[in-house]
C-alpha cells in the first residue's frame, strides 16, 4: 500500500491515528516517514495541550468552588452582623 493510498483512504475514514497505524505496515519513502513523524509529533503535542487544558480547567473549577464557598461564608457573616446590630439597637 502506498502512502498516497493510505492518505486517500485511511485518513478521511479514520483520522491521523489510522494513518499512523497503517503506515507502519507500508513501505515508506524518506519523505513519507518524515511526514509521519511530524504527524506523530503533532498528535503528541495536541494530547499534551489537551491534558494541560483539562488540568487548568479542573484547577479553575476548584478555585471557583472555593470562591463561592467564601462568598457564602461572607454572606452569612454579614447576616449575623446585621442581626447583632438590630438586636443592639432594640436594647
Amino acid at each position: 500500500m502506498t502512502m498516497n493510498r493510505i492518505k486517500r483512504v485511511a485518513l478521511p475514514l479514520f483520522g491521523a491515528t489510522a494513518l499512523i497505524a497503517v503506515a507502519g505496515c507500508a513501505n515508506l519513502s524518506d519523505e513519507d516517514r518524515m511526514l509521519l513523524n511530524e504527524a506523530k509529533a503533532a498528535a503528541t503535542s495536541a494530547k499534551q495541550s489537551a491534558d494541560a487544558s483539562r488540568a487548568s480547567a479542573a484547577e479553575s473549577a476548584r478555585s471557583a468552588q472555593a470562591a463561592a464557598a467564601s462568598a457564602d461564608r461572607a454572606e452569612r457573616a454579614a447576616e449575623r452582623a446585621e442581626r447583632a446590630f438590630s438586636a443592639g439597637q432594640r436594647k
